[in-house]
C-alpha cells in the first residue's frame, strides 16, 4: 500500500521547518508571507540565526491546522508502532513533523551510525510494500531535499531519541486548509522593516533567550567569525539571502498591486543588487569551508559589513515609500 501527499519546491528552506511549511503552503497566503518573514534574529541559547518567531511559523500559519501529540500518547497509542501511526495520519491527508535521532537515519551519510543528533523530519508519504517513508529534511550538506528512507529508520530514530526537551518526543500533524484568503497589512510590513533597520523586535511571542535583531546580526556574524576563523555560519548567510529574496518579491508585488508608487522601482532594482551580493557572500563562505584561505577570510569579513551597510541604505529608502 502506498500513499504520497503532494509537496512542491519551497520558496525558502534554510531550516527543515521553513522547507516543510513552504512545500505545502496553500494558495492565497502570499499576503501572510509578505506581512511576515522580515525580521531576523539571533537566539544566543540555541546559537541560531532565524526569522523572528521561528518556532511558531508552522503552528500559527493560517493555512494550516497544526496538532501536537504528547509523548504519553505516542508511546501508548493504539497504533502500536510509529509506522502504523504514519500510515493512519497520512491516510487522513495530514503530514507528520517529528524529531528523530539522525544516528539511525541511513540517508544521513554524515551522522548515520557515527554520532547522535536529534533533528526534525518532515514525513509526507509511505510505501508499505517497499518499507519506505517519503521524507524531507536538510540532508544534502544542509540542502533541503525530498527523498525516501526505511520506515524502520524512523521508528528507531524516534523510539531511541534521548533529550531533556519534551518537544523532541512529541509528534505533530499538519493539515492543509483550502480556500484561504488573508489580508495584506501595510502597517505590519512597515513596522517589520523599521524594526529590522533599528535592530529591535517587531513582535515576539515567547522570548526564551537573549536576542539580537535586524542589522545587529551582521555585527554578530562578523564578531563570531573573527573569534573562530575555522568556522563560518553558511546557514546564517543563506537565511539573509532568503530574507532579501522575499523582500524583492514583496516589493514587486506591492508595486504591481499599486500599494507602492512606481518610484519604488528604483528600490526594486537595488534589491536585485542585494540579492546578487548576498548570494556571492554565501557562496564565498561555502568556498571558505573547503579552502580556508586568508584572502577568502578577509573578503568575507569585508563583504559582511558591506552588505549590512547596503541593506540599511536600501531598506531606509524603501521605508520612505510607505
Amino acid at each position: 500500500m502506498k500513499n504520497v501527499l503532494p509537496v512542491k519546491k519551497p520558496l525558502i528552506n534554510t531550516y527543515t521547518s521553513y522547507g516543510a511549511l513552504f512545500s505545502i503552503l496553500p494558495n492565497g497566503l502570499d499576503n501572510w508571507v509578505y506581512n511576515n518573514f522580515i525580521q531576523l534574529n539571533y537566539a544566543s541559547g540555541w546559537k541560531m540565526y532565524t526569522f523572528e518567531n521561528h518556532k511558531y511559523l508552522i503552528s500559527e500559519c493560517p493555512g494550516l491546522i497544526y496538532s501536537v501529540f504528547p509523548e504519553f500518547i505516542t508511546r501508548k497509542s493504539y497504533f502500536k508502532s510509529i509506522r502504523n501511526m504514519i500510515r493512519a495520519i497520512i491516510d487522513e491527508g495530514e503530514y507528520l513533523y517529528l524529531y528523530i535521532d539522525r544516528y539511525y537515519l541511513s540517508v544521513d551519510k554524515i551522522r548515520y551510525m557515527n554520532y547522535h543528533f536529534p533533528h526534525e523530519l518532515f514525513v509526507y508519504g509511505y510505501d508499505f510494500e517497499r518499507g519506505l517513508a517519503y521524507i524531507a529534511d536538510n540532508l544534502l550538506n544542509g540542502k533541503f531535499v525530498f527523498t525516501t528512507c526505511p520506515l524502520e529508520d524512523i521508528e528507531n530514530g524516534f523510539n531511541n531519541i534521548e533529550s531533556e526537551y519534551e518537544f523532541m518526543k512529541m509528534i505533530r500533524t499538519i493539515k492543509v486548509r483550502s480556500n484561504v484568503d488573508y489580508p495584506l497589512d501595510m502597517a505590519q510590513i512597515r513596522h517589520g522593516i523599521f524594526s529590522f533597520i533599528t535592530s529591535s523586535p517587531s513582535y515576539h511571542v515567547n522570548k526564551e533567550h537573549d536576542m539580537l535583531f535586524g542589522l545587529d546580526i551582521f555585527d554578530s556574524l562578523h564578531r563570531q567569525f573573527s573569534e573562530n576563523k575555522s568556522f563560518i555560519d553558511v546557514r546564517a548567510l543563506h537565511l539573509i539571502h532568503e530574507q532579501i529574496m522575499i523582500m524583492n518579491k514583496r516589493v514587486s508585488y506591492l508595486i504591481e498591486s499599486d500599494k507602492l508608487t512606481s518610484s519604488s522601482k528604483l528600490v526594486l532594482e537595488e534589491l536585485k543588487g542585494l540579492m546578487h551580493g548576498s548570494l556571492i557572500l554565501r557562496n564565498s563562505a561555502i568556498k571558505y569551508s573547503v579552502y580556508n584561505t586568508d584572502s577568502l577570510y578577509n573578503s568575507i569579513q569585508e563583504k559582511i559589513l558591506l552588505l549590512k551597510d547596503r541593506i540599511s541604505s536600501v531598506y531606509c529608502s524603501l521605508l520612505k515609500q510607505f
